[in-house]
């Protein structure tokens, strides 16, 4: 490499740490987390980064299906139908489809990088709805000692999955409602399909996960809306009550929800109440 070019690379590396460093101690988690990863934790994709040569991306995120058994509101998917045109996304993955992507996973390297975290996402779908699929990809990127995430609504997170899943690194529930309005936000199509439901499913994995000794991650999602942010307080207790790790609390990606709220400044303080005086008790923001 022309020692110019390492000259300006180190220098441009050398700015942005001292940078970070006027900021926070490189201890302090909660401060410039983002930068403290990119910097010093990926250090290798970053240096490649600002050399200009090509890299992989440290996560990437698997849709195994196009199909929900859920009905958001303000569903990415459905947007996705209605911008394109389309009434469904093609869903025809399959396990020859499965085996062909994991191991391209598994062997892209480049530059020094290589994908870390595969990230089954529900994006688009559910993908418990691909359950054999699924544990097939778990299998097979876990030989290839891959971090594992798996996004689902949580319906499906029944029995028969808690082990499995208790073998990843995360499993992310995107629960957005409580016991007054879940179902009006989900709109399952299975009526049997409510809050406790999801909560109860928790709970179990929660067990199993302290059976085996496992270390996974389990978290929630609450996207607020206009009729869902009162029902937060109650969420949140249950998440510490069946011992969850943490909850993640956002807004509507979409904008489908945020001109229906009357008073954002009103419930913005309502949930950093929650966030001041309940969350603490046990469960990480």
């Amino acid at each position: 490499m022309d020692g110019r070019m390492m000259d300006s690379y180190t220098q441009v590396y050398k700015k942005l740490l001292n940078r970070l460093l006027e900021k926070t101690d490189l201890i302090t988690e909660d401060i410039l987390g983002f930068e403290r990863f990119l910097i010093i934790d990926k250090y290798t994709w970053f240096k490649e980064f600002i050399k200009q040569n090509e890299i992989l991306p440290i996560q990437i995120d698997w849709q195994l299906t196009s199909r929900c058994n859920l009905n958001c509101r303000w569903c990415v998917g459905a947007n996705i139908n209605k911008e394109n045109e389309t009434s469904e996304i093609p869903d025809s993955m399959n396990k020859e489809d499965i085996q062909r992507i994991a191991t391209q996973i598994i062997c892209a390297k480049k530059n020094g990088t290589k994908i870390e975290t595969v990230q089954f996402s529900g994006f688009t779908g559910e993908p418990l709805l691909k359950w054999d699929c699924l544990m097939m990809a778990i299998k097979l990127l876990k030989k290839g000692n891959l971090k594992i995430g798996i996004f689902t609504n949580g319906t499906l997170m029944t029995e028969k999955t808690w082990n499995v899943l208790c073998h990843t690194d995360s499993v992310h529930i995107s629960i957005d409602g409580g016991p007054e309005t879940w179902n009006a936000i989900k709109q399952p199509n299975y009526i049997k399909y409510t809050y406790f439901t999801i909560i109860n499913n928790i709970k179990g994995l929660v067990e199993e996960k302290k059976r085996i000794e496992s270390k996974t991650e389990i978290n929630a999602g609450y996207t607020v809306t206009y009729d869902n942010f009162k029902d937060l307080e109650t969420v949140i207790k249950d998440l510490i009550e069946v011992g969850a790790n943490s909850i993640c609390i956002k807004f509507d990606i979409t904008g489908n929800e945020k001109d229906k709220i009357e008073n954002e400044e009103a419930m913005i303080s309502t949930i950093n109440n929650y966030i001041k005086n309940i969350i603490p008790n046990g469960l990480r923001y």
